[in-house]
């Protein structure tokens, strides 16, 4: 397998990790966690307290600002889908595979993703420390990272030359 090749694997699977990392962390019931409620994007949900347990679906009258955080997730995991299928179609095809295509597109998912899980690290700033940041934010936040890596690995790519033998001319 061709150096060039393997290097393009590894860049896959930074992409699938992150993938998958930011989309567990989109549909995470715990971004943030107090002594009995935890809450995510789309519900808050009750620990059995008094006999009363269950989840409801986040007040967006109250939280204003769960929407934007949505669809900017949202936003980001739709466009890693496109860069993962986008991956696929052009490894199988090294001469056709242009890295910077590819890696704009990362570019786009982490500005959309980093925006929204910004927004949402903004608007719960608490002062009196009386909840924590789970399990699904801190995935999220560990996935932005992880295709921050694969899009600079993609620039990377983009930049070497596809083989040093490409320019050679042909003795007789």
């Amino acid at each position: 397998m061709l150096p060039q090749t393997q290097f393009r694997i590894f860049i896959l699977l930074f992409v699938i990790f992150g993938s998958v990392s930011l989309l567990l962390s989109t549909c995470g019931k715990y971004w943030i966690h107090a002594a009995d409620v935890y809450s995510g994007l789309w519900e808050t949900c009750l620990k059995s307290v008094a006999d009363q347990s269950g989840c409801k679906d986040v007040d967006t009258n109250e939280l204003y600002w769960i929407p934007m955080v949505r669809g900017f997730m949202i936003a980001g995991v739709s466009l890693l889908s496109i860069a993962l299928l986008f991956f696929v179609f052009l490894i199988s095809s090294p001469k056709a595979f242009r890295s910077n295509v590819l890696g704009t597109i990362l570019c786009l998912s982490v500005i959309s993703t980093i925006t929204g899980m910004s927004i949402f690290t903004n608007y719960n700033n608490d002062s009196t420390n009386s909840y924590t940041y789970h399990w699904s934010f801190w995935l999220g936040w560990i996935g932005n990272v992880l295709v921050v890596i694969a899009t600079i690995m993609c620039v990377h790519d983009a930049r070497r030359p596809a083989s040093p033998y490409d320019n050679a001319t042909r003795l007789k």
